[in-house]
């Protein structure tokens, strides 16, 4: 079984190394109680704003993180921690790395934290959407949407993902979906529009 810290590696642009390995040594290797997979099979890619690409796991399933950080932790590891966490099993942990995330960059984010906020989107808690558009939408987000349109192919299967959860989970709660947030999150914030479904690449099975 792999565990988390042989696998951040790939999940951070490469300037990142050092941190990452500080980071690395401060998570904790047990698995959830009941778990016998520490990381799902599924993974998530990302092109930076510089070409480079990052590959992270859609979820994760270790013990819950620690309650604090270290004193000597850099912002960019308390980053890439919350990022790590982002992709945690629990939903209340996913949102509150989220809110810290948003709290460390309370103006521009840099593209690979982008990266996971946007992969977090497609997600069915409407929680996170509502936090992430509450403290996002007051924002310029001029990173977040080079980033959406960097990966338009994987943003618009977010997208997709989004609208999927609202119709299977949320239309009772909220019947039109122009009202939804993750509407209002993705066309305000991320810089959605009816024209980037131009850019879609339809892959026809033989």
């Amino acid at each position: 079984m792999k565990g988390v810290r042989s696998i951040i590696k790939s999940e951070f642009p490469s300037h990142l190394k050092e941190d990452v390995k500080t980071v690395a040594a401060y998570l904790s290797q047990e698995l959830s109680e009941g778990i016998r997979h520490g990381i799902s099979e599924q993974y998530i890619e990302m092109r930076l704003l510089d070409g480079e690409k990052i590959r992270f796991p859609y979820r994760f399933y270790f013990k819950d993180e620690h309650v604090t950080f270290p004193a000597e932790f850099t912002k960019e590891q308390r980053c890439i921690y919350h990022c790590i966490y982002t992709r945690h099993y629990n939903g209340y942990i996913r949102e509150k790395h989220v809110t810290s995330l948003l709290l460390e960059y309370p103006e521009e984010l840099p593209d690979w934290v982008c990266s996971y906020l946007l992969s977090l989107s497609g997600e069915y808690i409407m929680e996170i959407l509502e936090r992430l558009y509450e403290m996002l939408s007051p924002r310029k987000n001029e990173t977040i949407q080079a980033m959406s349109q960097m990966n338009s192919q994987q943003f618009l299967y977010i997208h997709d993902r989004m609208i999927s959860y609202w119709n299977e989970f949320y239309r009772g709660r909220c019947p039109r979906y122009k009202q939804y947030i993750g509407k209002k999150l993705f066309e305000v914030c991320y810089g959605y529009t009816r024209r980037m479904e131009k850019q879609r690449i339809f892959v026809v099975e033989a």
